[in-house]
């Protein structure tokens, strides 16, 4: 199959106006001028008046949560306190959330799931939050997050979780086990467990913990019997989701470790935190991807609205160096970068498609104005035609 479009952004390389791409079942084994491939007798995919380019890769996301008005925004303590009391999404919630992450442009997912005691599943079947995703389109990649401040609950979740990761690998789904943060482990526990993705210092009342043992936090982790083992705690070695007040101490041990950070300008804006050090991080050559996180700190998750919110927030930077945190980027974060993040030829046939104004002279920044995709494919199979969602 071949597709053209007025403009094929590679992401890895320049931006190809009246581009191409050839397909060959699930990969990609050419990209290139249209005219370079004028003698091609086979399938055709012409997307008038579009740009295409690699599908976006959603870093970091909980489905599990559903949307609660009315949560608290001006304490990360109490919005936690709060999110402990909320029920689970239902099966119908999952699949609008689905929805809005494909239109959103999201075609590899990286789902967070916080795992207590009661999560064992049952059956030999995948869980009721896998099951939705296990039957979409979207390329998905799950983190089982351990939890449990006091010793006995986190090793209850640490069981649970390997029974989880044993079903959901039985069922073809990529599944890791971590810990979801560090004040939400008990030592004990976090020294058994491989941090691949970690929430660190996402808010002020984390570094006030981190740093001193202080603050509201600190008083919610040793309420729940935890010993608060703050400040000595090696960093994740994989991944970092948020580090909003990472200190240039630790941004110098993150490039020595290739950590990754996810930012979620969404729930940054939630919260109101302060800058997120994108220009700290990038200067120290620190790899930093997109994520949406949960609709419970952020109104959509859509990846095509963060990387609007990202435009808002570095009205200064190359439109090319956003859409590339939510590529190629996301895809070294994920260790996938051989598969996705860019079209590429060997690589998958992840692409989607935005309406492209005729008058535009930077094809990326018409990408980050995009509200919805028009065209997408997952797997070298078209998932949606004109917003429609096959």
């Amino acid at each position: 199959m071949l597709l053209t479009a007025p403009w094929v952004l590679p992401v890895s390389s320049p931006p190809l106006p009246l581009g191409a791409v050839l397909l060959e079942g699930e990969r990609i084994i050419a990209v290139g001028p249209e005219r370079q491939f004028q003698d091609y007798r086979g399938a055709r995919v012409s997307l008038t008046d579009q740009i295409l380019l690699p599908g976006l890769v959603n870093a970091h996301a909980h489905l599990e949560f559903p949307k609660r008005e009315g949560l608290p925004r001006n304490s990360f303590t109490q919005w936690v306190k709060a999110l402990m009391g909320c029920e689970p999404s239902q099966p119908a919630i999952f699949q609008e959330n689905i929805r809005q992450l494909l239109l959103g442009g999201t075609t590899t997912l990286a789902n967070h799931m916080g795992i207590g005691a009661q999560h064992p599943p049952e059956t030999d079947q995948p869980p009721a939050e896998a099951a939705p995703l296990h039957l979409t389109p979207l390329r998905t990649v799950f983190f089982l997050e351990v939890l449990g401040s006091a010793e006995d609950r986190a090793r209850a979740s640490l069981v649970a979780a390997h029974e989880m990761q044993r079903t959901l690998q039985d069922a073809g789904i990529a599944a890791w086990i971590t810990p979801h943060s560090l004040y939400a482990v008990h030592p004990n526990i976090l020294e058994k467990l491989i941090p691949v993705s970690t929430h660190f210092l996402e808010s002020l009342e984390e570094e006030q913990w981190w740093r001193a043992g202080t603050g509201p936090l600190a008083e919610y982790v040793r309420e729940r019997d935890g010993v608060g083992a703050y400040g000595n705690t090696p960093l994740p070695t994989n991944i970092i989701v948020h580090g909003n007040y990472l200190n240039p101490a630790e941004m110098d041990l993150l490039r020595k470790q290739n950590v990754s950070v996810i930012h979620c300008p969404g729930s940054h804006r939630f919260f109101g935190h302060r800058p997120f050090p994108l220009q700290e991080l990038t200067k120290r050559g620190i790899n930093v991807a997109l994520g949406t996180d949960s609709l419970a700190s952020n109104d959509e998750i859509s990846m095509l609205r963060e990387l609007a919110l990202a435009r808002i927030t570095w009205p200064d930077l190359a439109a090319q160096d956003l859409v590339t945190m939510a590529t190629q980027n996301g895809a070294k974060a994920l260790r996938m970068e051989t598969e996705i993040g860019s079209l590429s030829p060997g690589k998958k046939a992840d692409l989607i498609a935005v309406p492209c104004d005729a008058s535009v002279t930077d094809p990326y920044e018409m990408v980050l104005r995009a509200k919805q995709v028009s065209w997408m494919m997952i797997n070298g199979k078209i998932c949606i035609l004109h917003c429609v969602i096959l």
